[in-house]
């Protein structure tokens, strides 16, 4: 049977293609929520950028394209309020961890690895985790007088 909303199949309508209308989320966020979404990216890129310009010279397109790869990686960050301070400590190195093999192995596998500077990558990796937990420490302290 054929409506004006789609074809109804087993007793429910279906819309028509051009009435769904996808959102990218399921409803607005709080700005809390959004502080939490680009916590990890925000911290992961702006420690990319000081290890590169401190050991490796200009930010130019190499680090442009890994900045890519590490924001698509991190985005959305995880809030981590609630844990303790050794738990939080333990899901951040884990999930740098992940994050940090994860793009070894792209530049394993696209053999780019040589075009980065091995100190500014390696400090990259070891100070962004410090970062994190820094920044995941003082979030929860700052952000409700910020918001206030």
């Amino acid at each position: 049977m054929n409506h004006a909303a789609g074809f109804v199949l087993s007793g429910a309508p279906v819309p028509v293609a051009n009435e769904i209308q996808p959102r990218l989320f399921p409803s607005h966020l709080a700005p809390a929520a959004l502080v939490w979404m680009v916590l990890d990216p925000l911290i992961a890129l702006c420690m990319l950028a000081a290890c590169a310009l401190a050991l490796d010279g200009p930010f130019d397109g190499r680090y442009l394209i890994l900045s890519l790869l590490v924001f698509s990686f991190t985005f959305p960050g995880q809030a981590r309020v609630g844990f303790n301070s050794w738990s939080a400590a333990r899901a951040i190195a884990g999930y740098w961890t992940a994050i940090a093999l994860l793009l070894l192995l792209v530049g394993l596998a696209t053999q780019t690895l040589h075009v980065f500077d091995q100190r500014a990558l390696l400090v990259w990796a070891t100070a962004t985790p410090v970062a994190l937990f820094a920044a995941h420490r003082l979030v929860p302290v700052l952000l409700p007088r910020l918001l206030a």
